[in-house]
């Protein structure tokens, strides 16, 4: 399949060169792809652009995929992207997905959903993840999904279509380590207030357990939000 790797990649302002990781046939288990659709696995498809080819990983709807981790098998910070496939138009085009590394305790939900989804798209894009060490990591990536109802039949469990293509991996010299563990210890700039109002988390996703909880605070850290107000009813 070919495609665009579209312009507006994430730019991470930093002076390391970009390693593009998009072998993702060789996450694990190996047992959870496949190179066919099917329920419980994901799908490997083959993708190039112009400067280079890989091997993107597919879910859909109902696919309820197990999670799969690839190794990363680098040393020292480095700011991570996730490159993902935009391909259909509306609500249907929504390409959201759970990340983690190996050693965090909660996962991050990426939605890179874009202002224009109701333009027909086909392309490569990218959304910035976090910039973290990543010495003997792993990146996880689980597919995202609820439940809306008991039993086990068809569309009890609804789950997000996810197309992950590639991981980018940007390192940091020394002194970019540096300015970034200055930057997160100086509290002076923490000043803003974010709210997370009834009808939109807590709606959509219907968070039952701690981690979902979790995950919604996690992109809070190292930020300059100092605090969260959570709203629970409407």
């Amino acid at each position: 399949m070919g495609v665009d790797l579209v312009d507006n990649i994430a730019d991470t302002g930093l002076s390391g060169s970009p390693i593009y990781i998009s072998d993702l046939d060789r996450c694990q288990p190996g047992e959870a792809i496949s190179s066919k659709a099917e329920p419980g696995r994901w799908r490997m498809y083959d993708y190039e652009v112009p400067t280079f080819s890989g091997v993107m990983l597919m879910a859909g709807p109902e696919t309820q995929a197990p999670d799969i981790s690839y190794p990363l098998e680098v040393n020292g910070w480095h700011a991570v992207s996730i490159g993902f496939y935009s391909t259909t138009r509306g609500l249907s085009g929504i390409n959201d997905f759970l990340v983690r590394l190996s050693g965090d305790d909660t996962f991050s939900l990426l939605d890179p959903t874009r202002a224009d989804a109701f333009e027909q798209q086909q392309q490569l894009e990218e959304i910035y993840w976090k910039t973290a060490n990543l010495t003997d990591a792993r990146i996880v990536f689980r597919q995202l999904a609820r439940r809306r109802g008991p039993g086990e039949g068809s569309g009890i469990v609804e789950c997000g279509p996810a197309r992950i293509a590639y991981i980018k991996l940007v390192p940091l010299s020394d002194f970019e380590v540096e300015s970034l563990s200055q930057d997160r210890e100086d509290s002076g700039n923490k000043r803003l207030f974010a709210h997370n109002d009834s009808l939109s988390f807590l709606n959509h996703y219907r968070p039952t357990t701690a981690e979902e909880i979790r995950r919604q605070v996690e992109p809070y850290r190292d930020t300059d939000f100092s605090r969260l107000y959570w709203e629970i009813g409407a």
